[in-house]
């Protein structure tokens, strides 16, 4: 019990420091950038949110469920997972940037920079129910804060530089990249993760995983389109 509190007590600190970075940008940023590159900003971001839900196979909520009580099982389908994903991944947020209605090539770029650092949004939120899985969030609510901070600052001085719209990605992709390998070495520690390919588990999880992969797709979708 003492130790279910400690845990939501870290990671609702966690939370309010990340939503306040986040409701600053999100009052501030529309002033600085103006209606028409804010609404090219964001067209280009809800198209990779959109895209991205593709990618997460429903294995995050088949985590929750059995690493709790099999914290060994995580490294028998992670890895196949991984390259999966990546195998995925890239050539459909290549393909969405593509051919999203752009009215601009900036706005391409931008959505292609937002696709990839989607692709480490979905690591982030494997790690993240991971390492609640394992009650060990205290790397999860550190890496929160500093990539929200890393976020919002690296935006606004972007901003007050009025460089070009993909540019203004950059921080948003630069965040979530560090803060997958936070999360991946403290995930290491946490489960002791092996890297390994045992493919008969990772299809058995992903064909296990597809009523949570349809159930995610549809409420995700839902709240995006």
């Amino acid at each position: 019990g003492s130790l279910a509190l400690r845990n939501a007590l870290k990671l609702a600190a966690s939370l309010i420091l990340t939503w306040s970075v986040a409701l600053i940008v999100a009052f501030k940023l529309p002033n600085y950038l103006g209606a028409d590159r804010f609404g090219e900003y964001g067209a280009a971001q809800y198209w990779s949110l959109t895209l991205a839900v593709f990618v997460g196979f429903g294995v995050d909520t088949y985590i929750q469920r059995e690493i709790p009580v099999r914290p060994e099982h995580a490294s028998e389908f992670f890895f196949g997972v991984t390259l999966l994903r990546l195998a995925a991944s890239m050539p459909l947020f290549a393909i969405g940037a593509f051919v999203t209605r752009a009215d601009s090539t900036h706005m391409r770029i931008a959505a292609g920079l937002f696709g990839v650092a989607q692709i480490f949004v979905t690591f982030n939120e494997t790690f993240a129910k991971m390492l609640q899985a394992s009650s060990k969030v205290g790397g999860l609510a550190v890496s929160n804060v500093l990539a929200k901070l890393l976020w919002g600052g690296g935006t606004f001085v972007l901003v007050a530089l009025k460089v070009s719209l993909p540019v203004l990605v950059v921080p948003f992709l630069a965040s979530e990249l560090l803060k997958t390998g936070f999360l991946f070495v403290a995930t290491r520690g946490a489960l002791n993760l092996d890297l390994r390919l045992d493919l008969k588990v990772t299809r058995a999880v992903l064909v296990e995983s597809v009523p949570f992969f349809v159930a995610t797709a549809a409420v995700s979708l839902g709240n995006v389109l």
